[in-house]
């Protein structure tokens, strides 16, 4: 089946889930076809996007199998807004949209923050993108390092995945590849949402990054892994803890958690650090 019969093919499905009711559990299956382990050979302008893992310890390029513990397949989402609204909107619109998990479920919860000088307006737009996205759970932030803890601790889905309002998804993407590749080896970490062999430069910082020399692909998913620690990547890609749509193991995060709060941390400097540096420092 060529390209165009295949996408054919993908969006006759499509239609056919979405009169059936489902929406966030909806899936296209992305390409299966073969993608070379070396970056440079991949062809540029390559439209699909190819979800990438990193590992934190170094990560035995053979024999993945598999792992035979007994998990479920549900992933929530946290969104972390602050003061925009409209972005947010278009975040849950393109999420819900392009997103799915097949195999699981998948639930999304804002947890924003107003300024106070703008108080009532900024808190009614929230309140209105509420009610365009009834299935999305909004939390109005009273205290950052509390909540998050606690929502951490009662979470009850295996996978949890980070993101941020500025985010917008442009194409689809099925969680259950990489929950496969997550519990295939556990020295994979996270699952890279952003990430493409193609990405050589790190807007925040201005500067060219390293992509990894090569990749390993999951059997029978389109997703690539690559172990950080040997590869001499840089910038992106090798900044492990990651807010942009990054998917981690619940476990994984509360033991994060864990090892913040034993390093002496106090809530009170929690709260005064941003987000990002603390926990992207975490390694």
């Amino acid at each position: 089946m060529d390209a165009k019969a295949k996408a054919k093919a993908q969006r006759r499905r499509y239609k056919q889930l979405r009169k059936q009711g489902l929406t966030v559990k909806d899936a296209m299956t992305q390409s299966q076809e073969e993608i070379p382990q070396q970056a440079q050979s991949l062809p540029p302008g390559m439209n699909q996007m190819m979800a990438l893992l990193s590992a934190t310890n170094s990560t035995k390029q053979s024999n993945i199998t598999l792992s035979s513990k007994k998990t479920n397949n549900n992933v929530t989402i946290l969104c972390f807004s602050k003061d925009r609204p409209f972005q947010l909107k278009e975040f849950l619109r393109t999420l819900l949209h392009y997103v799915h998990n097949l195999q699981g479920t998948i639930n999304i919860t804002v947890l924003y923050k107003v300024d106070d000088k703008d108080d009532s307006t900024m808190a009614s737009s929230y309140e209105y993108v509420g009610t365009l996205f009834p299935q999305v759970h909004m939390l109005r932030e009273t205290n950052f390092a509390t909540q998050l803890t606690e929502f951490v601790a009662a979470t009850q889905q295996d996978y949890l995945m980070f993101a941020v309002d500025d985010i917008l998804f442009y194409n689809h993407i099925e969680l259950s590849e990489p929950i496969r590749a997550l519990k295939s080896s556990s020295d994979i970490f996270a699952f890279h949402t952003k990430l493409h062999p193609n990405v050589s430069y790190c807007h925040p910082a201005d500067q060219d990054s390293i992509v990894p020399r090569t990749f390993q692909r999951i059997v029978g998913t389109s997703v690539l892994v690559y172990d950080r620690t040997h590869s001499g990547c840089t910038m992106d890609w090798n900044y492990p803890w990651d807010l942009c749509c990054t998917m981690y193991r619940l476990e994984d995060v509360r033991r994060v958690l864990l090892a913040l709060k034993e390093e002496g941390k106090s809530k009170a400097t929690q709260e005064q650090c941003s987000f990002n540096y603390r926990w992207s420092n975490f390694y």
